[in-house]
């Protein structure tokens, strides 16, 4: 039997039942509820959705709901025989899961009169039950087992156990807050006009901390780089420059003035060395002159920014980008000369060369570094001239 690895593309025709993490949360679903009732309700929620879309579809084009009661309580069907082929079981164990169900008053099951029997969901009780809840739980169940092993007491009791998690969470929580507060300063334009990159010198674990600056950890501080204007607006730059003199003032062009003063705006607002950072999803990199020639929409951003996350990279430069894309052309026409086809999904393509752009930069950056690093130690182990000792004739 051969295997294939999951593509971008089956990703998006992938369905799957889902199942409320509540019932692994909370311990009375987690224990009261065998595997087979969590397969079912699955099951059963998959139809419940089913039925609110119909109704959704019915309201559209005005015509009476099928799936909602008198009392405008949405309700499905699904039969035995239908559980009893898709979880390949009995009429029996399909009951029994049931009941549990419905013990639990996680559904509501009604008979008709010469129709199928309709199913209702309740809402999850989730008081008493949350994820710092389930992780001292889950801990404590790991310590007892570990001491049993060894025949020993527990150390901790369960509510030691979920007070810890509390005080991991509740600090982890407010670390993502300052981190956002701290990211918003950064990204925001002080108040010269001009785009100040991070130059923090230690890079946080991936997610807590501020934005890192890309790179090795032991890199400069950075300095501002604008945009080159285009040819374009290499003239009307020369015209203004050459019209601010009050002289020629009587001479000013408006129209390269306007020119001038927007392509003035987009350089403060993006210079090369603007970072586009994991801690703002990548949304700059959406932002980024040129980029819609390669991806033309947002489920091709997603692509590019997932190969950046699986790669690890935090955060990169405006710069790494376009240099990316001017590349890309020459890239292209490599691949297809060398393995003489197509590229099946180009963005996907141009994802692995943007990673290893950004890495080779990392690297040069690195070595960059570490020559200057070591030239700097060279300088000042380099022996001084000794001291000329002079005679002191006086003291004779």
């Amino acid at each position: 039997m051969t295997t294939k690895r999951i593509n971008i593309k089956d990703v998006v025709n992938d369905e799957f039942y889902q199942l409320p993490k509540l019932f692994f949360w909370d311990k009375k679903y987690r224990d009261e509820t065998s595997p087979g009732a969590k397969l079912l309700y699955m099951l059963v929620r998959d139809r419940f959705n089913l039925s609110i879309y119909t109704t959704k579809q019915e309201n559209e084009k005005e015509l009476s709901p099928s799936y909602i009661d008198k009392d405008g309580d949405i309700y499905c069907i699904l039969d035995n025989q239908e559980i009893e082929f898709t979880l390949n079981t009995t009429t029996k164990t399909v009951i029994k899961w049931m009941n549990e169900l419905i013990e639990l008053n996680l559904v509501d099951k009604e008979e008709t009169e010469g129709g199928a029997n309709r199913i209702y969901l309740n809402t999850l009780d989730s008081s008493g039950a949350d994820l710092a809840t389930f992780l001292g739980q889950r801990d404590y169940y790991k310590h007892v087992k570990a001491r049993k092993k060894k025949k020993k007491e527990p150390l901790k009791t369960e509510k030691e156990c979920i007070e810890e998690w509390v005080k991991k969470l509740t600090k982890n929580q407010e670390q993502r807050s300052s981190s956002k507060k701290a990211e918003g300063k950064k990204n925001s334009r002080p108040s010269g006009g001009k785009s100040t990159p991070p130059v923090d010198d230690k890079t946080p674990v991936l997610g807590e901390g501020e934005i890192p600056p890309p790179g090795d950890e032991d890199c400069p501080p950075l300095e501002e780089e604008k945009l080159q204007p285009k040819e374009n607006y290499s003239s009307n730059l020369e015209s203004s420059n050459n019209d601010s003199n009050p002289n020629n003032s009587k001479e000013f062009n408006k129209s390269s003035s306007n020119d001038m003063q927007d392509k003035i705006e987009l350089e403060e607002e993006v210079s090369f060395k603007t970072t586009i950072s994991v801690f703002g999803n990548y949304e700059l990199l959406s932002k980024v002159p040129s980029i819609e020639q390669v991806c033309k929409d947002q489920r091709a951003i997603n692509v590019v920014k997932k190969a950046l996350m699986e790669a690890k990279i935090e955060s990169f430069y405006f710069g790494d980008v376009l240099k990316a894309l001017s590349s890309h052309p020459m890239n292209v026409e490599k691949y297809q000369a060398k393995n003489s086809e197509k590229i099946k999904y180009e963005p996907a393509f141009f994802a692995n060369n943007l990673v290893d752009t950004i890495r080779s930069r990392i690297a040069s950056q690195k070595l960059s570094n570490k020559q200057n690093n070591d030239s700097k130690k060279r300088e000042s182990n380099v022996s001084k001239p000794p001291d000329i000792l002079f005679y002191n004739w006086w003291e004779n």
